[in-house]
Formats: C-alpha cells, structure tokens, sequence
C-alpha cells in the first residue's frame, strides 16, 4: 500500500481531533481548585503560602466569576471515588509536573512572595 493510500485510509477511518471551545469556561475553574487544593496540601508551605493563594483566588474570581468558588466543593467531592481521584490527578498532571512554575520568598520587603 502506497503511503498515500495509507494516510487517506487513516484519515477516513479516524475520526479528526477535536476542538472544545467551551474548556476553559467549563473545566478551568475546576482545574484552578485543583491548583489551590495542592499548594495548600503541604502543611510546611500552607501559612506561607497564603499570600500566593490569596492573590491566585482573587485572579480566578476575576477570571471566572461564580463559576470558581462554585468548583470548590465539586473539586472535593472527587476524592470519594477511585474515578474521581483519577480524574484530580489528571487535571493536576495537565499543565505539567507542578503546580507552580516559579515562586520566590523575600522576606526584605513587604511582599513576601512573587509568583512568576
């Protein structure tokens, strides 16, 4: 079978990626409770975190409305099924291995901390 013939029988047989315009709106308020959810989870970081926590819930309210604090309780929710503990790691694993890129503590000044 002549490469072309092969690739016309793929693209035939396999149905096209998808676009779902819809996923930031619908899906990035959970994700973004995921994000809260973990940075909070180290009891070492948690008090000195806060301040990061505070200022991403306030871009997330900004950004998303209702629909953020109305996530945080379905984020928590997941955590009563293996499905729903399977689907927080996948949000969690999405946009790589942490959840933060870049965080820097000054303790010089009155910020605290910088998120980059």
């Amino acid at each position: 079978m002549s490469r072309d013939r092969f690739n016309q029988a793929l693209e035939h047989s396999l149905e096209l990626p998808q676009a779902f315009d819809d996923y930031r709106r619908r899906w990035g308020p959970l994700q973004a409770q995921g994000l809260l959810a973990q940075i909070a989870e180290d009891k070492f970081t948690r008090k000195v975190s806060e301040p990061l926590r505070q200022r991403l819930r306030e871009s997330f309210q900004t950004l998303w409305g209702d629909r953020f604090p109305n996530r945080r309780g379905q984020w928590y929710a997941l955590e009563n099924s293996p499905l729903g503990k399977a689907i927080q790691e996948e949000f969690l694993r999405f946009r790589g291995g942490s959840a933060l890129q870049i965080a820097v503590w000054d303790d010089s000044g009155p910020q605290k901390m910088c998120l980059f």
